[in-house]
């Protein structure tokens, strides 16, 4: 199972990535002059690049110094949510830092490595701060990317995605949110995209299915009632109750994929549930 959703989510990938175009803005002094190069041409033949290659190099040097500049309100910040982060960070010198370094004694290590008056401690406690800041910073860039390859591949800019069978579901006027650890979302766009229809009537919601059965449920409760194409009908228990908001009714993606047939799976890194009908997508390979 894992290895076909995840093999799903590569072949949407490798359909949908494109690379936008980069805006002209350069270092001062540019980055070529920076490196010893006479000229932007002359620094593109010397590595062999192209002029987007460039300026993407240039756009992530521009990014990186506007985080460092940070700092400082970032430091304040986390300190003021985590008051323990300097105890923290000298549990975690095992073992200790100067031993990792190759120093014999604590004591040289803070004659050549910290600044005057600084303390080992005051020391150890920078660095971790720094490490955690970087940390973010990469983490954020990480997620940038991925959000930038979902939406290439036609899924939102933010929140959570459905990929359901390679194709990320649209949902125009409403979007998925997680509730409890659940991922609900509007119901008549999942159920068009599955092509089953759905009925409203006094409250109660009705999901007329492909193979000619039928899902009955009523907002704000924890039962269902299943009917298969041969009449026979069955109550089922979700684990998360339909609800309505802003006119649009939610249902757990869970429950209802698994009622149409399709198995489910999360993907963490994309914030995307990957619905999958496996027999359709082993034919089709």
């Amino acid at each position: 199972m894992k290895k076909c959703l995840a093999l799903l989510l590569a072949l949407a990938l490798t359909a949908g990535l494109a690379v936008p175009a980069l805006a002209r803005e350069d270092l001062d002094p540019p980055l070529w002059q920076q490196w010893g190069y006479e000229s932007l041409e002359e620094y593109l033949q010397a590595w062999n690049e192209t002029e987007e290659e460039y300026y993407a190099e240039v756009a992530n040097e521009l990014e990186y110094q506007r985080y460092a500049a940070g700092y400082e309100d970032w430091k304040a910040a986390y300190l003021a949510s985590y008051p323990d982060a300097r105890a923290q960070a000298l549990a975690e010198d095992v073992p200790p830092a100067w031993q990792m370094w190759g120093y014999e004694s604590r004591e040289d290590f803070v004659a050549e490595i910290c600044d005057e008056g600084q303390s080992y401690e005051d020391w150890l406690f920078e660095e971790y701060l720094y490490t955690m800041f970087w940390d973010a910073y990469y983490t954020a860039q990480a997620h940038k990317a991925m959000m930038a390859q979902r939406q290439a591949m036609g899924g939102p800019a933010e929140g959570l995605g459905v990929l359901w069978n390679g194709s990320y579901v649209q949902f125009p006027d409403a979007a998925p949110e997680a509730v409890s650890g659940r991922t609900m979302i509007p119901v008549r766009a999942l159920m068009e995209q599955a092509g089953a229809e759905v009925d409203y009537s006094d409250g109660v919601v009705t999901l007329r299915l492909p193979d000619g059965g039928t899902l009955r449920f009523t907002l704000d409760e924890t039962t269902a009632v299943v009917t298969d194409a041969a009449g026979t009908e069955k109550t089922v228990e979700m684990d998360t109750a339909p609800y309505a908001r802003d006119g649009r009714t939610y249902v757990p993606l869970r429950f209802f994929a698994d009622a149409l047939g399709y198995q489910v799976g999360w993907d963490q890194d994309y914030q995307t549930a990957l619905v999958t009908d496996t027999a359709s997508l082993v034919a089709e390979l």
